[in-house]
């Protein structure tokens, strides 16, 4: 089980800010681990990070990974900087 935690606009001073929580669950991390590797391997990638491609090459890796065997669930809070005043704007 992994869970990773990302924001995003909250040092900006749009007003606007994301975070998103995402808990990961890989059953049999060496099929898992070999299938992804597969997959990096046939579009070319040493690695893959959202921020560091465009928008082809995310979607090519989005569709590839979804036939992958895990489990996600994704929760998103939108501006809590705003609504519980904890950053500031």
């Amino acid at each position: 089980m992994y869970i990773f935690i990302d924001e995003s606009g909250t040092g900006s001073k749009i007003g606007h800010a994301t975070i998103a929580v995402v808990y990961l669950e890989i059953i049999n991390q060496a099929k898992f681990d070999k299938s992804y590797n597969k997959i990096l391997n046939e579009l070319r990638l040493d690695n893959f990070h959202w921020a560091e491609h465009g928008w082809k090459v995310r979607q090519r890796f989005i569709n590839k990974i979804l036939s992958l065997d895990f489990i996600y669930k994704v929760a998103l809070f939108e501006n809590p900087a705003l609504k519980r005043g904890q950053l500031s704007k």
